[in-house]
């Protein structure tokens, strides 16, 4: 299945996931939101 990892980036955060795992999380607050979408949007 497709996972697709949705992050709100807030004051210059970064989040890495890999294999529905967070595997890196970048300085500052991150809102991390995985969701299983089977269609692609855009």
């Amino acid at each position: 299945p497709l996972v697709r990892a949705h992050l709100e980036i807030d004051n210059k955060s970064v989040a890495i996931i890999k294999n529905d795992r967070i595997i890196g999380i970048g300085p500052g607050k991150t809102n991390i939101r995985v969701i299983h979408e089977k269609r692609s949007s855009g």
